[in-house]
């Protein structure tokens, strides 16, 4: 092997991990909105429970009230 011969392979390997290098920051930068929405979601979440609890009650409020308000003896 010649000495052109190994740094023309040195530039494509360098060229090689200069692209792996890019790749891998936008695989970070997905990874990371991932993780954001994931914790989004999360949040979302665990206020879907006290929004069925608080509906719930309001029903079974009103339906409490209707019945003893529409019987009167």
């Amino acid at each position: 092997m010649e000495v052109t011969e190994i740094k023309g392979d040195i530039k494509t390997l360098d060229q090689k991990v200069e692209t792996m290098d890019k790749r891998l920051e936008k695989v970070e930068d997905s990874y990371a909105i991932l993780v954001k929405d994931i914790a989004d979601l999360k949040g979302f979440k665990s206020l879907i429970i006290p929004m069925v609890v608080a509906f719930l009650s309001a029903v079974v409020t009103l339906g409490l009230r209707g019945f003893f308000l529409g019987n009167k003896p």
